[in-house]
């Protein structure tokens, strides 16, 4: 039986999922434009970091399905961080060229995760109870 719980959790996992793939396409880019100009040596760093963020996203929302609190843990601290950088973004855009962010970026680096950390916060009470031994199945996407 699903409960409430176990929505918001399918819908934090799905959140997680597409923040996976918007970075799997931000690494994608970075490699196609640092092959592109021939300054593979130099962009490797952003490629490599891109790359990570990739996989780690996406093996957080596996663990998030399995309902591992590592994964609640390496979520909170990359939205966190993802939250932190949109935040400096947008003070800086103020500051520097007196505009907002545009509709994008604000919605990725600042609504996205922000949304994913209320999430979290809704459906802490499943990672508990599946530390404390509790019998609790498996997410299960229909």
């Amino acid at each position: 039986m699903e409960t409430r719980d176990d929505g918001l959790l399918g819908v934090l996992w799905a959140l997680v999922i597409i923040q996976g793939a918007i970075t799997v396409l931000s690494a994608i880019e970075a490699l196609v434009v640092a092959v592109a100009t021939g300054s593979i040596l130099i962009s490797w760093p952003i490629v490599a970091i891109t790359t990570g963020g990739a996989v780690l996203a996406l093996a957080a929302a596996r663990g998030l399905r399995r309902r591992a609190r590592w994964a609640q843990r390496v979520t909170v601290i990359a939205e966190v961080i993802v939250l932190g950088s949109g935040l400096l973004n947008l003070g800086l855009s103020l500051l520097l060229a007196n505009a907002f962010l545009d509709l994008v970026p604000t919605l990725t680096t600042i609504v996205a995760p922000v949304a994913a950390l209320v999430l979290i916060r809704r459906v802490a009470q499943l990672f508990a109870d599946q530390e404390a031994g509790a019998d609790v199945p498996e997410m299960s996407v229909a």
